[in-house]
């Protein structure tokens, strides 16, 4: 259906087979088209939303086919989002009059309304709603006890009569862009009730639509790359194992138009690398004038430099799952230092005496830690909830890290007497926001990001906050959140008000936060936000996408 440089992906297919409507250009700050799959040489495609400023996401087709409704956001995706809609061909767009609770949030889901056109899903947080255009209060449904902030359910597909409703459990940024993290495939009445996995063993699992009453299609890793699955569904749960569905190759969402038997992939080609940045420039670098660290076909999110700058660990998903490696910051070969077949690892992060990696297992929910060497880790915590993302304090002796096992997110921590010694029960530390958190410099305790930011001990007690760089007009993006090898300046991923978007150094003591990188070029995007600082570099996670959609007829 497409062929041109960068990424046309989130494909919309029309109920009678026509038209496909999707996004292309930056996934920054896509705008919204619709191509017809009648005559694909010839034909052109048409711009849709250009009433519009800003970008425009997750296009889904009115049951009668005549109007595509989408989300609409004033800048990128989270500043100020809507969901509208427009005409087929184009016109004015008209913002969707939904529930007045509903009617405005940054990082919604796909507009998905039932078969008759009179119901709309919604998500707020952890909860599902239906609402009716004339509903000034949506009814929820369904609370998703995966949530984390920021990674709700999402990705809704009505079944057929309009009695089901097909949706993602984790993974919020798989939608937007790519994500290797797991996710599960779920099913819920639309009256409301107990929801019931359809596909959930630790992988990535997303992008539901039905084949039928019956049986659902989805976008898989569950074969080691991404491939389209079906599986049948009856009341209560699925029936039989998933059958991969042959000839469709690395598909990042699908659409399917069941009186035609026509689906509508995106083919996503994924180069996700490490890139280096000096720290040294008075003036902000541009993310393009970065040296690439790692080269190739990765699927790298989060890495960490050791403490004498020469090597940075990363996980790596080109192979299927998430398996973790170390390389050379000066270029060389990757070294393995673990691989985990059918699960997932995340967040390695190299304690201060160099000899140890902690790390996160995304489907097992627990913290580990490795011998910097590689070799067989040890798994300090396994709870409830999603535990991630540890960091080492500055003596080697605890380790910060978030967790939902509490049903909300918060801040733990795990204590040893000594270098080597056995760990403590991991406690509570503190609630949170959201996620980031850095140790302070002389390891007395953490810097808690959130509104307010705060500054918590070992032991629990805040011993100051401070209101957070929105004051000064910065709104932090990045998952990311890493301190300066002096303690003084903490980094981040952020958007200012004027619209400059980068990776920011803030000061620790307070005052003005100065873009360091500069994201000013729409081919390249920073995934996630994810960086480490090493002794006189930052480093970043750069990905350079290239999608075009694709339609297939099926046959079964």
């Amino acid at each position: 259906m497409t062929s041109d440089p960068g990424v046309e992906c989130e494909p919309a297919i029309s109920p009678d087979g026509q038209e496909v409507a999707y996004v292309a250009g930056s996934l920054g700050q896509p705008r919204l088209f619709v191509r017809s799959t009648a005559n694909v040489a010839g034909a052109a495609a048409v711009r849709l939303g250009d009433t519009v400023p800003g970008s425009e996401w997750l296009p889904a087709w009115t049951p009668d086919g005549e109007r595509v409704r989408f989300l609409t956001c004033r800048g990128a995706l989270g500043d100020g989002c809507f969901y509208a809609d427009v005409g087929r061909m184009g016109g004015p767009v008209q913002a969707l009059p939904v529930a007045a609770a509903e009617a405005s949030c940054n990082y919604c889901s796909n507009p998905s309304w039932s078969p008759d056109g009179t119901r709309m899903v919604l998500t707020r947080n952890d909860t599902l709603f239906v609402s009716a255009l004339a509903d000034s209060i949506p009814r929820p449904i369904v609370v998703d006890k995966n949530w984390i902030g920021g990674t709700g359910p999402h990705s809704f597909a009505w079944s057929p009569d309009g009695k089901r409703i097909a949706y993602v459990s984790k993974n919020l940024p798989a939608r937007f862009g790519h994500n290797v993290d797991w996710s599960a495939i779920m099913i819920v009445a639309a009256e409301g009730g107990e929801p019931y996995f359809v596909s959930g063993d630790g992988l990535l699992n997303v992008s539901p639509a039905w084949l039928d009453g019956s049986h659902l299609l989805f976008v898989s890793d569950r074969g080691g790359s991404r491939a389209v699955w079906l599986v049948e569904v009856g009341a209560k749960g699925p029936r039989g194992e998933p059958k991969q569905v042959p000839g469709i190759a690395d598909p990042h969402s699908i659409s399917y138009s069941i009186s035609t038997r026509r689906l509508a992939f995106s083919k996503f080609t994924v180069q996700q690398n490490i890139w280096e940045y000096p720290l040294d420039r008075r003036a902000p670098i541009s993310i393009r004038a970065g040296r690439p660290v790692t080269t190739g076909t990765h699927v790298i999110e989060e890495h960490d430099v050791s403490p004498d700058g020469k090597w940075i660990a990363y996980d790596d998903g080109f192979r299927g799952g998430m398996d973790l490696y170390k390389v050379p910051v000066a270029g060389g070969e990757a070294v393995s230092l673990a691989t985990f077949p059918g699960r997932m690892a995340f967040g390695p992060h190299w304690s201060p005496d160099g000899r140890q990696i902690a790390f996160w297992a995304g489907n097992v929910d627990g913290i580990s830690v490795l011998p910097a060497a590689g070799g067989v880790p040890t798994a300090l915590i396994e709870a409830g909830g999603i535990n991630s993302e540890p960091v080492w304090s500055p003596d080697g002796l605890a380790i910060a890290f978030h967790s939902t096992q509490a049903g909300r997110p918060q801040v733990w921590i795990l204590t040893r007497d000594s270098a080597g010694g056995a760990w403590h029960q991991a406690r509570l530390l503190a609630d949170s926001a959201g996620r980031g958190v850095a140790w302070a410099r002389d390891g007395s305790g953490v810097v808690v990001r959130g509104a307010p930011w705060r500054f918590v001990s070992r032991d629990g007690k805040v011993l100051w906050t401070r209101e957070p760089p929105s004051a000064s007009g910065l709104t932090l993006t990045g998952f990311a959140f890493r301190g300066s090898r002096d303690g003084r300046t903490f980094y981040s991923a952020g958007v200012h008000r004027d619209g400059r978007r980068g990776v920011w150094a803030i000061p620790v003591a307070g005052g003005t936060p100065r873009l360091v990188v500069a994201f000013d070029d729409p081919g390249l995007t920073n995934l996630g936000g994810y960086l480490s600082v090493g002794p006189d570099r930052l480093y970043l996670t750069v990905a350079d996408y290239q999608s075009d959609i694709w339609v297939a007829n099926l046959r079964y």
